[in-house]
């Protein structure tokens, strides 16, 4: 796709990145006499629109998006279905992630005000407050919870704006497509205990989450971050939470109650609503000195650079804009000194490295805490919110090269493969870089970005299973997984309508006819031996619980 398509009243400017579902654009909404505004636009590839459950899921995922119209949510514009395109349009925020701040604040040896740390904390209350009391048309509560609040995913914007983004993962009551039950969802460092274990969950996860951001924010510490997910899954549900104090001193003993209280690992002894965490988080700053104004615009140019910080600036003040825009939109590639065509975001990553001084952070990353990773690891799926933060600083630079820097090559368009992917049993969901599909295995995935992907599988009473695959070029990978049942997960397999004589075998061990058999959830391959005939051999999917299968002339049947 060349740069300068239009998508109705949306030009692309730019691909900012593409990956296994969708691809990412800067982009800019025509307006009436001249008037423009920079927007980001998330558009599905090829081929998953195919699928009824994706689109149900992308439709359903847009809709409770454009509901949260708060000052503390990134505000979703416009969503569209049109000749086979699928795509949502984003505000576009020019700021840092909290993740980022955090990592810059421990670089520099600085902290946070406590009463600032209150305001930021305050502001993710008041924005998830509002998307837990959300209701539907006919004013019925929908019970949203965002299951993924991180330091990843709240953005500190260069107008002092604290944001929520990525609701992508939200979990409903309402009739909107479902997650499957036991389907883990989010960051497992900032899950709620009931979360991990997938119990049944309510707003008070999102309490537990923003406890744990609220903790990292005081000390700039991971709080429950290991070096593997089990480490981390365990730490969460038994290792010790200790007070902010014991790793900031001076932080007063209110402030330690109030964090303590958010991250209880017992819903009961959490504050039950964001609006009573923050009404304890107001009263707690206002025992402190007072704050500047414009505090936060002052700490993020302190910390991450004046030039950047006036580019940016600049960007969201829409100063430079309109004759960029109209550079653009003419096609005039010697105006720029540079071929038309779609824009490299190389010399981008480039600038923006120069100007920070380190590699390109992607927000939105898994780990809040683990190494940088370069653009292209995360040039993958990117959630409906977070896609916005990735224009944070690229945006900034593309609008801003001018002629100062040198020509970039034209960008081929991304080559494509298919995954056919399976697993053992049967119908565990399906994620790619992070991001659901909506499928169930086995699935055959088309339009996928000829490059390595991150596939993981989930499926209720089995350990999620993640695995690296290399998506060929113009053809397609067959891969089937087996799944190994939690620990403890049980099932009983009880098989009607045998014949006195007869025996059943399961993995070649024989049991008599009637007989309940207790084994781990899994596959197995079930026969029925009578009078030394085989009148069965299948394979059966056992789940936890009873499970009753009845012999119907050749074959075992659910009945």
């Amino acid at each position: 796709m060349l740069t300068g398509e239009d998508l109705g009243e949306y030009l692309l400017v730019g691909e900012l990145a593409v990956g296994g579902m969708a691809e990412i654009f800067l982009a800019v909404q025509k307006g009436l006499e001249g008037v423009h505004k920079a927007v980001v636009v998330k558009r599905v590839l090829p081929g998953l629109t195919d699928s009824p459950s994706f689109r149900q899921m992308f439709a359903d995922e847009a809709r409770i998006a454009a509901r949260l119209d708060h000052p503390n949510i990134v505000r979703t514009y416009d969503f569209r279905a049109a000749d086979d395109q699928y795509f949502t349009v984003m505000e576009y925020l020019a700021g840092e992630d909290i993740a980022g701040l955090t990592r810059r604040l421990r670089t520099s040896q600085q902290v946070l005000p406590l009463a600032g740390v209150a305001r930021i904390i305050s502001d993710i209350c008041k924005g998830l407050h509002f998307a837990h009391e959300l209701t539907d048309t006919a004013g019925n509560p929908m019970g949203l919870v965002h299951r993924d609040l991180t330091g990843s995913n709240v953005v500190v914007t260069y107008a002092g704006e604290v944001k929520i983004i990525d609701f992508g993962v939200a979990k409903t009551t309402t009739n909107m497509t479902k997650t499957e039950a036991g389907t883990i969802k989010g960051k497992l460092a900032y899950m709620a205990p009931e979360q991990i274990a997938n119990r049944p969950i309510d707003r008070r996860a999102d309490v537990f989450s923003t406890g744990v951001v609220m903790w990292q924010l005081i000390t700039l510490q991971p709080l429950f971050a290991r070096n593997s997910q089990a480490a981390t899954m365990y730490a969460v549900m038994n290792d010790p939470i200790p007070p902010p104090s014991e790793y900031r001193p001076g932080v007063p003993a209110r402030l330690d109650e109030i964090c303590l209280r958010a991250l209880a690992r017992s819903p009961s002894d959490r504050y039950a609503t964001m609006e009573d965490l923050q009404r304890d988080l107001d009263a707690f700053a206002a025992t402190q000195p007072p704050l500047e104004r414009r505090w936060l615009v002052t700490l993020l140019e302190s910390q991450f650079g004046q030039t950047r910080a006036e580019a940016k600036r600049a960007i969201a003040q829409t100063r430079e804009l309109k004759r960029n825009i109209a550079i653009v939109m003419r096609g005039r590639a010697e105006a720029v000194g540079r071929p038309s065509g779609r824009l490299d975001i190389t010399p981008v990553v480039a600038a923006m490295r120069a100007i920070d001084g380190e590699p390109l952070h992607a927000i939105g990353s898994n780990a809040d805490h683990a190494p940088v990773p370069q653009l292209r690891s995360r040039a993958g799926v990117i959630t409906i919110g977070a896609l916005t933060t990735l224009t944070v600083g690229i945006v900034a630079a593309v609008f801003l090269m001018g002629s100062t820097h040198p020509a970039p090559k034209p960008v081929r368009p991304a080559v494509l493969g298919k995954l056919d992917i399976d697993s053992e049993p049967n119908g565990a969901n399906v994620f790619i870089d992070g991001e659901p599909t909506g499928l169930r295995t086995p699935v055959h995935l088309v339009g996928v970005v000829a490059r390595t992907h991150t596939i993981r599988l989930e499926l209720p009473d089995f350990d999620p299973l993640e695995v690296t695959l290399d998506a060929p070029p113009d053809q397609t990978l067959r891969r089937t997984f087996k799944l190994r049942p939690v620990d403890g997960a049980i099932g009983q397999l009880v098989v009607r309508g045998l014949a006195d004589g007869s025996s059943l075998f399961v993995d070649d061990v024989e049991y008599l006819a009637g007989e309940v058999v207790a084994l781990p959830v899994g596959s197995y391959r079930l026969r029925v031996v009578a009078d030394r005939q085989t009148l069965v051999d299948q394979k059966v999917d056992l789940g936890r619980g009873q499970q009753i299968w009845e012999l119907r002339g050749n074959q075992l049947v659910r009945p």
